[in-house]
């Protein structure tokens, strides 16, 4: 079989500067074909004119960690009033307790990350 690698591969060009990148706000060196730069030079200014506007009325308080800790109190208890209720089993008492955890983490979760606003 013969060899087909030479024995002087092509050696790689590396960048000396910085690459061109395009500006968040200016615009791009290289021609736009379909638009897309003006489409997001629009947007952002019609969110920079939305982010200026002063809401007009009157701003109600999030009722969000009130709403989780009574939710992870109930969600717990009746866990809590499961284990107390069947018989006491390590085959109960451990599904229950993992239960308790996955419920806390996942309704963490779901309130804090998934819920976020901005």
């Amino acid at each position: 079989m013969a060899d087909d690698a030479s024995p002087n591969p092509p050696k790689l060009a590396l960048r000396k500067g910085a690459p061109d990148r395009v500006s968040p706000d200016g615009p791009s060196s290289a021609p736009d074909p379909n638009g897309a730069f003006a489409h997001l030079q629009t947007n952002r200014t019609a969110r920079r004119s939305l982010d200026e506007a002063v809401p007009t009325g009157p701003v109600s308080e999030s009722h969000r960690a009130r709403n989780y800790a009574i939710t992870l109190l109930l969600g717990n208890l009746a866990l809590v009033g499961l284990f107390l209720v069947l018989p006491k089993s390590v085959l109960i008492a451990v599904p229950l307790l993992s239960g308790m955890v996955l419920f806390s983490i996942g309704l963490t979760w779901s309130v804090w990350v998934v819920q976020r606003k901005r």
